[in-house]
């Protein structure tokens, strides 16, 4: 399917406006349970810890689950557009992604770091710039969790939709490396369930889009090979190419090195060797 200038205008427009809503309600309910936490919650104290999650956690969960309905109405709008005539469909709507366990990642972020960091200082009580640290964590945790179920949504949806011809990460304006090597695993349909698994420990976001801490990226149905993302993400495999040399936690490295080199430099000539 060829798209036109227009469509491929319209669905730009729709794809940023999306991110820009996600991103804007993700920073949103970080920054409640980030600052609740810093001001009211008492580390050691687990009655005190006890009534942030109360608060906090049911909030994230909705914040979840409106991703998800918000990106069913989004893939609903890109399908419109890039593949319209297209047999009607009804999205699945992955609410649920974030669950009561997510109190396990926010005590893991918050009050356990608080213990592990006291112990280590001699018991000490740690200094406000530490707890504004584990507070600024704590946020940039959040916003992973909040933007999972839009994410999940859009993959399970553009798994399900055989109109589909792939799915594409969205990034922001300036990636950092790992954004920009998960957006190159692309693969046209068929593709596997597990395109962004390859992935360093460090970052194993919720569900099945990868994402690191403080991430942005989103996801986006590919309805015809000449989308705009679609080519992005195909010279993001280009990148990797060039860069990505060796095995695991090897060629990540590599290709981090040959990535930040070319956004200060702004020259490709970057070899493991140099």
């Amino acid at each position: 399917m060829t798209l036109s200038e227009a469509q491929i205008a319209q669905a730009v427009a729709l794809t940023e406006a999306y991110r820009r809503v996600e991103g804007t309600a993700a920073d949103k309910i970080a920054a409640i349970v980030a600052a609740y936490y810093l001001q009211k919650v008492d580390p050691m104290s687990l009655a005190s810890v006890n009534r942030w999650l109360d608060i906090v956690v049911p909030a994230l969960i909705r914040t979840s689950d409106d991703s998800a309905r918000r990106a069913a109405a989004y893939f609903l709008g890109i399908r419109g557009i890039e593949a319209p005539g297209s047999p009607l469909y009804s999205p699945v709507i992955a609410t649920g992604t974030v669950d009561q366990g997510v109190r396990e990642s926010l005590l893991a972020m918050g009050p356990y770091n608080y213990a592990n960091k006291m112990k280590a200082n001699g018991g000490k009580r740690l200094s406000s710039k530490e707890q504004l640290i584990i507070a600024n964590n704590l946020a940039a945790a959040t916003l992973r969790h909040a933007q999972a179920g839009g994410r999940q949504t859009i993959f399970e949806n553009s798994a399900k939709d055989r109109t589909a011809l792939a799915y594409v990460r969205v990034t922001k304006a300036e990636p950092c490396f790992f954004c920009v090597m998960l957006q190159g695993r692309f693969e046209w349909r068929p593709f596997s369930e597990d395109s962004f698994e390859a992935s360093n420990s460090r970052f194993t976001g919720a569900g099945d889009a990868k994402v690191h801490d403080n991430c942005h990226c989103s996801l986006k149905p590919i309805y015809s090979r000449d989308d705009k993302y679609a080519k992005d993400a195909l010279e993001a495999a280009e990148l990797w190419g060039l860069w990505g040399i060796g095995k695991g936690k090897e060629a990540i490295n590599n290709f981090r090195q040959g990535y930040n080199h070319w956004r200060e430099t702004g020259s490709k000539d970057w070899k493991p060797d140099a």
